[in-house]
């Protein structure tokens, strides 16, 4: 991911990396339906290093190790919601 800013002299400067496949942000996909998480997973793929688990318990365990940048989380699964998983 990028941002660029400018420096006082004016020039464009790139705030960050270019992301390589060895430096992708890690995503954290939380989603009970196997087609959605594999539609998910298929857009992302070159874009991030994903992490899947199918309900909000797997995903606390996984956020108990893991640090995710970023989290795609399904509101409405069995057992934990992803509104209760946020709380």
């Amino acid at each position: 991911i990028e941002s660029n800013t400018t420096n006082p002299a004016g020039k464009n400067e790139t705030a960050g990396k270019e992301k390589s496949s060895g430096n992708l942000p890690l995503l954290l996909l939380v989603e009970d339906d196997n087609d959605m998480r594999r539609m998910i997973e298929s857009l992302f793929h070159d874009k991030a290093k994903i992490i899947t688990a199918e309900q909000a318990e797997a995903a606390l365990d996984i956020m108990r190790t893991t640090k995710p940048d970023l989290i795609f989380l399904d509101d409405q699964m069995p057992g934990m919601s992803g509104l209760e998983l946020i709380e």
